[in-house]
């Protein structure tokens, strides 16, 4: 490029012909980097005006958009129309920015020789009728300066997709999880009968957990070793949960700041926003939410005995929750018509 820049700047003083042979440089292709000249200008301005719609979106978020899902909001522009991401990815790469990614794991799952290990009565099925049925529960570490890490074990009703219980602790013992799930049967009750579903870390497979599940009525259930899907709801909110306390930091300053931003009440964590589907681009759209699962399936069951007084198709049998799938446009008209 440079070299071609010479002969072009020099062209009037010396042969084309010989700088290009001096330089070992192909006519042709000198020719042709001339003549696409403006097509490369009008390139340079066309990035240099994207590249700032870029800056915009990457700060909005707070660093967190990376190529994909920056291109997401850049198709969902009509002033840019369709953009690929390898050319995001490219303008971004030039600019400097890059968008958060997760450090390495730290292993939290390791089964001990000897435990007992429940079979997975989930199936990936992250799916229940009403709340109070079927929870998940993970451990998830919280990165300190100093290598201080903090641990955070949660307790989610599948239902709800709502942290019902948690634990927070500078250790991984057996009374993290124990404290968790306590936490989660001081909230709703009682817990008896209820599917509490987990990976095959040593402290839910430890005797002194299922002891613990034992005495609460509580079935446990585990998905198999190594795979990050069969406990995928669990994962996704530890992923939320970090994303939202972290940001674009990659640990927290110490213990205390850890408590402080996340101890209070980690169920403030949004994990239902309208956010770009990573994979595909499209946007999620936030469902009407009640304030309470036990309202909700109120209100469910009795829009099926509606239904069933009109004649009409129960709200499962049209492929919504059978614990009442309404949309937020449909919410008003449905809570007039039960009413």
């Amino acid at each position: 490029m440079i070299r071609f820049q010479f002969v072009y700047d020099h062209r009037t003083e010396y042969s084309v012909k010989r700088m290009c042979h001096v330089l070992k440089l192909n006519r042709s292709s000198f020719y042709k980097w001339v003549n696409t000249r403006e097509k490369r200008r009008l390139k340079m301005c066309s990035d240099a005006l994207i590249g700032a719609r870029i800056k915009a979106i990457f700060d909005d978020e707070h660093g967190l958009y990376g190529a994909k899902r920056i291109a997401a909001s850049l198709n969902s522009d009509t002033d840019f129309g369709p953009i690929n991401h390898k050319k995001v990815a490219r303008i971004m790469k030039s600019m400097g920015l890059k968008g958060f990614t997760k450090r390495r794991r730290c292993v939290t799952t390791r089964r001990k020789p000897g435990h007992r290990v429940m079979p997975d009565l989930v199936g990936r099925k992250f799916t229940a009728n009403e709340p109070n049925r079927v929870y998940v529960g993970d451990i998830t570490y919280l990165p300190c300066k100093g290598g201080k890490n903090m641990y955070l074990a949660t307790v989610i009703d599948v239902y709800s997709r709502k942290l019902v219980g948690y634990a927070l602790a500078d250790h991984m013992r057996v009374s993290l999880v124990i404290e968790a799930l306590s936490h989660a049967s001081k909230v709703r009750g009682s817990l008896k009968g209820a599917i509490f579903h987990s990976d095959h870390g040593s402290v839910y497979t430890s005797q002194a957990f299922q002891d613990h599940c034992a005495r609460l009525g509580v079935r446990q259930s585990m998905g198999a070793v190594g795979t990050s899907a069969d406990n995928a709801l669990a994962e996704s909110f530890n992923a939320a949960l970090k994303r939202e306390v972290l940001r674009d930091r990659k640990v927290f300053d110490n213990p205390i700041v850890c408590r402080q931003e996340v101890g209070p009440d980690p169920r403030k964590v949004d994990t239902s926003g309208v956010r770009p589907r990573r994979a595909v681009g499209r946007f999620l759209r936030r469902p009407f939410r009640f304030k309470d699962d036990e309202a909700h399936l109120r209100l469910a069951q009795r829009a099926k005995v509606l239904n069933l007084r009109q004649g009409l198709p129960c709200l499962d049998e049209v492929g919504q929750c059978a614990a009442g799938g309404w949309a937020e446009d449909d919410a008003p008209h449905a809570v007039a018509a039960l009413t």
